[in-house]
């Protein structure tokens, strides 16, 4: 499985903030491998380290040490101008009733958020858990169940605001990821351990019975998610693995190994409120990952956690 973990990292600013070189430093806010774009299109078949930068900077006022090598251990490199990556904030549409709606049996799918205000989501998926038998949960995001770790061992409820009888569950995991430059998470993800006698379907609401197993991504691969405020969107990847810096009030998260998705269509491939939908392969509907982010004018890009890394981390396997 290709990863970040090693060898390529956020460049630290020294302590002088003035410096020209750190100010090219901290303009990159995300590293992805995929197609390297000539004159706005990607040039097929071709592998690239991609540098999304918040602007590009002319090459002559980049000092040597600062700047962008044309090769990276054998990759050519590419500078992409985009918006940085930020957690959705929801704000949902009225595409999908099931932001109101008392829905039962719960599905993957249906939206959820976490006891108290914020957190808005969905489920993407019910699991088990071989160690513990008997006992079921659910997986969404860790920013929706947590509300971005306030509540590490908070109860989630569905429909949203419906407390306290709409409590379904309690978070038992999660990625629990932590503001700093240097501790890269592998995943927006939290475990859901559903409260006994719960009534609930683990057929998905859109995709029927989730496929299994889960895969890893492709670049290339066509991607579709069902989420409560987007509904049903199609994407491409474009970069996997990919590094991302997101930030939330003055918290900084990077997420190392994840997946970059582009829309195919009209619409973004996802939107707030969207966190924790379920993306799967648009050809034979294998699920892919978890929607956890999206770049800040939500057009550009969404990003999405690896399913097959969150199951083996949480020791739970599709039901």
């Amino acid at each position: 499985q290709p990863s970040f973990s090693r060898g390529i990292a956020f460049a630290v600013p020294s302590n002088d903030p003035g410096a020209l070189g750190d100010r090219a430093r901290v303009n990159i806010h995300a590293i992805g491998i995929g197609r390297k774009i000539v004159a706005g299109q990607p040039i097929p078949g071709s592998v690239a380290l991609r540098f999304f930068v918040i602007q590009k900077i002319p090459a002559v006022m980049v000092p040597n040490e600062a700047a962008i090598p044309p090769t990276f251990e054998g990759l050519p490199t590419d500078v992409i101008a985009t918006t940085p990556g930020r957690f959705p904030i929801p704000s949902p549409s009225s595409c999908n009733a099931n932001w109101t709606r008392k829905e039962s049996p719960i599905q993957a799918g249906d939206a959820i958020n976490a006891l108290g205000a914020g957190g808005l989501g969905a489920i993407a998926a019910f699991c088990t858990r071989p160690s513990l038998a008997g006992q079921n949960g659910l997986l969404t995001n860790w920013h929706v169940a947590t509300r971005y770790g306030r509540q590490p061992a908070g109860a989630v409820v569905h429909p949203p605001g419906a407390y306290p009888k709409g409590i379904i569950g309690n978070v038992t995991q999660s990625s629990n990821p932590q503001p700093h430059p240097a501790l890269p998470a592998f995943h927006d993800a939290a475990l859901v351990d559903l409260l006994p006698g719960l009534s609930y379907s683990a057929q998905h609401r859109h995709f029927g019975w989730i496929k299994q197993p889960a895969v890893l991504p492709k670049i290339g691969q066509l991607v579709s998610k069902y989420g409560p405020s987007s509904c049903l969107t199609q994407g491409v990847v474009t970069d996997y693995p990919f590094l991302t810096a997101i930030g939330k009030n003055d918290a900084t998260y990077v997420f190392s190994d994840q997946i970059r998705v582009a829309s195919t269509g009209l619409s973004p491939f996802s939107l707030a409120g969207d966190s924790g939908s379920l993306v799967v392969d648009t050809g034979s509907g294998n699920p892919v990952g978890i929607c956890f982010g999206i770049a800040d004018d939500a057009a550009s890009a969404s990003f999405v956690s690896p399913l097959v890394t969150i199951l083996h981390d949480f020791g739970v396997s599709l039901m």
